[in-house]
């Protein structure tokens, strides 16, 4: 086997390997290139996770082996070769050269004992486009919470296939609340419900990124079987990434509820041009339980003080009802929110209070001011003078 690659390509593949050895309990030690007339795959796989990634490259002999791929990231980010060959010698071991590059390792593992990541070949999918897709991951990923190994089921990504021309995205940790609409295709039988871990869509996340965006995303949910979990399939042009969920499924809490928690507030219209969040940054990074005191009148004022720094921000308001109100709330969420909302120069505010307990469920929900498809919520406390 043997083929010519460009280096930064092979070393990009290769760095999606690091990433699902990471993020996964499962270690990977090596990965599966697998070469025929016509193409070049690379396959990575452990229990958890597998990606099926195609390889731009010039083939001069079909073949399979096994890279050892923690060896090849350290030798391929110090070369300054720009085309690397690949080549299987005999006795077991590869080979990797270039114009000053002279690297032979030995065959990681017998590559017939590692069965290949099958590429996506469902009938039934659900359609978006990579610009969507990779909209809606940015909008909740970032709500999921990091370390919920306390909390199983937080650190996900809820899609619900119930309305017809619409999937929706959500991701909560318990404070903060991100809900993300996407217009989608239906094509086929499609799975009601699943919670996909964030850790999973961020890394595909980084496929889409080298991805034109009105290419085709599909994902397909393939329901338990017996004993095994249920499999969930994302495809974009050729690259295939498969996550099985862990046994009985992913719960995920009754969104739906927190949803529905009605306004009390007046919508305000907040101007973000010119607005520099700066100042709130230090802040929110010196404690995970820093706290900004928010003060509505003629303007928003966002007061934060925590670990020695301080810093504040006006924000205008410019809707024509007036209110006044104070409450706190988690520094870092709101600045959070305010970075992915930042792309518009208007976004809406409003005050939601549960009927039933308004002392303890009060939110502040801000979203786009054109578009009512994104909703982000942040529990909040009221300030009593």
């Amino acid at each position: 086997m043997k083929i010519i690659i460009d280096t930064k390509q092979l070393l990009k593949c290769l760095r999606f390997a690091a990433d699902i050895d990471r993020r996964s309990g499962t270690a990977l030690t090596a990965v599966k290139l697998k070469v025929t007339k016509t193409k070049a795959t690379l396959h990575i796989a452990n229990r958890e996770q597998s990606i099926l990634l195609p390889l731009c490259c010039t083939i001069e002999q079909a073949g399979q082996t096994m890279l050892p791929w923690t060896d090849l990231l350290s030798v391929l980010r110090h070369t300054k070769d720009k085309m690397v060959s690949v080549d299987t010698l005999e006795a077991g071991q590869i080979a990797v050269l270039g114009q000053t590059l002279f690297y032979k390792v030995r065959n990681a593992a017998n590559p017939d004992n590692n069965p290949d990541v099958v590429s996506f070949k469902h009938k039934s999918y659900v359609g978006f486009t990579a610009e969507d897709f990779r909209k809606g991951l940015n909008r909740t990923l970032f709500a999921a919470d990091k370390g919920a190994a306390h909390r199983p089921g937080l650190d996900t990504i809820y899609f619900d296939f119930s309305n017809a021309g619409q999937v929706g995205m959500v991701a909560t940790d318990g404070i903060g609340f991100a809900w993300q609409r996407l217009n989608a295709s239906y094509i086929g039988n499609i799975f009601d419900q699943v919670a996909v871990p964030a850790k999973a869509l961020t890394l595909f996340n980084k496929i889409l990124a080298d991805v034109g965006g009105s290419s085709l995303v599909k994902m397909f949910v393939e329901p338990p079987k017996g004993k095994f979990t249920a499999v969930v399939w994302l495809c974009v042009n050729e690259t295939t990434m498969v996550i099985r969920l862990p046994e009985g499924g992913l719960k995920y809490p009754n969104w739906q509820d927190i949803v529905e928690v009605p306004a009390t507030s007046p919508i305000m219209l907040l101007d973000l041009q010119g607005v520099v969040l700066d100042s709130l940054i230090p802040a929110a990074k010196s404690n995970s339980d820093s706290k900004g005191l928010l003060n509505f009148d003629k303007s928003l004022t966002i007061n934060a003080v925590s670990g020695g720094y301080q810093g504040v921000v006006t924000v205008p308001i410019t809707s024509p009802k007036k209110y006044k109100d104070k409450m706190t709330v988690s520094l870092r969420y709101l600045v959070d929110a305010l970075n992915v909302l930042q792309s518009a120069s208007r976004i809406e505010c409003t005050v939601r209070d549960s009927a039933e307990k308004k002392s303890c469920c009060r939110y502040l929900s801000v979203r786009f001011d054109t578009e009512d498809n994104f909703t982000y919520l942040i529990y909040a406390k009221e300030v009593t003078e």
